[in-house]
């Protein structure tokens, strides 16, 4: 007789993983707002939560995971906002997201992200997947690379149908609105923009930004348009571009009255398109009107179809700033010029001035020069200027930073400022003696004279202490090049807080020698090439030494010391405890 009964193990063995497949079940649905993660029944996403749980997936054996997004999400809330913000889905290597996403023509609102590593976005490493009909709006992106919706894009990733507005900050080597590196083996941004303002941060020219793409390496990127500021500190960058960092695309547009803008003014190194190209239909070369996207003509930018029709609330081009602001402090007053934008765009009622983030007066100035004498020599200011249309105001221009100084002849300098040394003639043989902190800031008077000072000097008090603290003494185009002997005493509280380059008691030397300099108890913070005794410069220092604190004004900022920030030549028993 045949026993045909199933054993009792097997039994318990099926109901285990019957019950283990339906709680895995449970917790998928319950980490989405339902669906299979297959690509006839995607997960969907919801939520901020929801949109979070996707990092549980990542890698290669999750490569045939599918999510659709069904509402808009605002990640302007708590977790997501707190600390360093939202952590990028996905990771280098196995941990990269490989997935299919689907923003089904939603939104993602307020981004927010403030972490110094590397490839900082909404997705921080797509390898293989796909991301599509997505918006972000408002970002605030911080990081080292740094973009919108994905930092580093490889394999045969796809991202098309997107676009990012806001803002995005990076010190590293690659920063893009949208995209900060397209990367090996073919993968592809077709048909996105970007209306987020770049803004490159770091201090070396190996590195790349543009207002879509970072870099991309090869003819990657296709039917694009970057319509917002790509912002640098470096000066005229070749990898700074108004669309892409490397130039490497097809069917590229950018807006050349935005451009890039630069600390000293805007660059005009590009092609590019007007604003009122850009509102134009027929400008867009490649671009497939009939199912991708829609222009209302003359008065937005190209935008998707499936963003609706409501033109007022799409790609619209902000109001033009003026262009090429310059400022002259030689007079003891700040002189600013500067140039009015597009005409096409329409004639601003006037211009709103903005010294250190602070608009100086109430009604617009009509004029395109402006005088500001509310200013104290050898103090910097920065200034930007807004064009005013209506109640309206531009976006900002340029920002310039001057320090105000009358311009005095050889002559005249030593006539004035000779009796403010206690004695000596200025010469290696005869140096100038210095015993108080006015004396010491008269050295910036005679950049090319000897010192020696002979009693300690507190910086702790005002004016030394107070705003933005000690001037450095010698800067760019004009560095000390003289001499300058501590004898062994004291300058103690230093203090320097400015959002500047080369900040110290030196700011900038040639050919300098510093002797026996002891500084005691500095606090300096400053951007790139700050240290407490020299910023940055050439010739010798010999016996010096800082103790106290130095920091950096703002993440990412490029040589950084206790003593000193750089310097080209040689330096000989000296140290810091800082």
């Amino acid at each position: 007789m045949i026993d045909n009964r199933i054993p009792r193990a097997d039994i318990s063995l099926k109901i285990m993983m019957i019950v283990l497949l339906a709680g895995f079940t449970a917790v998928c649905f319950a980490r989405f707002g339902g669906g299979k993660g297959t690509e006839d029944n995607p997960w969907i996403i919801a939520t901020g939560d929801h949109l979070d749980n996707t990092r549980n997936y990542l890698g290669p054996e999750h490569n045939d995971k599918y999510y659709r997004q069904t509402a808009d999400i605002d990640l302007g809330t708590a977790p997501y906002n707190t600390g360093q913000g939202w952590v990028p889905i996905g990771s280098s290597g196995e941990s990269s997201f490989q997935g299919h996403y689907d923003g089904n023509g939603h939104i993602i609102t307020n981004l927010t992200i403030s972490r110094p590593q590397r490839y900082q976005a909404l997705f921080g490493n797509v390898v293989d997947g796909a991301i599509k009909r997505l918006g972000l709006k408002d970002v605030d992106v911080y990081g080292l690379d740094a973009a919108g919706l994905v930092g580093n894009l490889e394999g045969k990733s796809l991202v098309q149908y997107c676009y990012v507005t806001g803002h995005v900050r990076g010190t590293g080597r690659y920063i893009g609105g949208l995209v900060s590196f397209v990367g090996q083996r073919h993968p592809a941004v077709r048909d996105c923009y970007s209306a987020a303002d770049v803004t490159h941060l770091g201090s070396s020219q190996d590195s790349w930004a543009g207002g879509l793409v970072g870099f991309s390496n090869g003819h990657l990127v296709e039917g694009g348009l970057a319509t917002g500021r790509v912002v640098t500190e470096l000066g005229k960058h070749e990898n700074i571009h108004p669309a892409i960092g490397n130039r490497s695309g097809k069917n590229i547009y950018w807006n050349r009255d935005v451009s890039v803008v630069t600390r000293k003014r805007w660059e005009r190194p590009y092609t590019g398109n007007t604003t009122i190209e850009l509102l134009r239909q027929e400008t867009f070369e490649g671009f497939d009107f009939d199912e991708v996207w829609r222009i209302d003509e003359g008065f937005s930018y190209p935008y998707f179809q499936w963003e609706g029709t409501q033109a007022k609330k799409q790609n619209l081009p902000p109001l033009l700033p003026p262009v090429n602001l310059a400022a002259d402090g030689s007079e003891s007053v700040v002189t600013l010029t500067w140039k009015p934008s597009n005409p096409q765009m329409g004639t601003p009622d006037g211009y709103n001035i903005y010294r250190d983030n602070r608009k100086l007066h109430i009604e617009p100035v009509t004029e395109l020069t402006f005088v500001d004498k509310d200013v104290t020599d050898w103090t910097s200011y920065s200034y930007f200027i807004k064009a005013v249309y209506g109640q309206r105001e531009s976006i900002p221009s340029n920002i310039v930073s001057v320090t105000p100084l009358r311009k005095l002849s050889p002559a005249v300098k030593k006539a004035r400022f000779r009796d403010r040394f206690d004695e000596g003639s200025g010469v290696a043989d005869d140096p100038y003696r210095i015993s108080t902190a006015e004396q010491l800031d008269n050295i910036r008077h005679f950049l090319d004279y000897h010192y020696l000072q002979t009693a300690d000097i507190d910086l702790k008090v005002a004016p030394w202490s107070s705003r933005e603290g000690w001037q450095p003494i010698g800067s760019t185009g004009d560095p000390f090049n003289g001499s300058f002997d501590g004898n062994g005493h004291v300058i103690r509280g230093l203090t320097i807080n400015r959002d500047g380059d080369g900040q110290g008691l030196f700011g900038e030397t040639s050919g300098a020698k510093l002797d026996n300099i002891m500084l005691i108890d500095v606090e300096i913070k400053g951007k790139h090439n700050t240290g407490a005794l020299l910023g940055r410069g050439s010739g010798t220092i010999k016996h010096c030494f800082a103790s106290g604190k130095v920091s950096h004004y703002r993440p990412g900022s490029n040589n950084m010391g206790g003593l000193i920030g750089f310097l080209q030549g040689k330096i000989y028993d000296s140290g810091a405890d800082v």
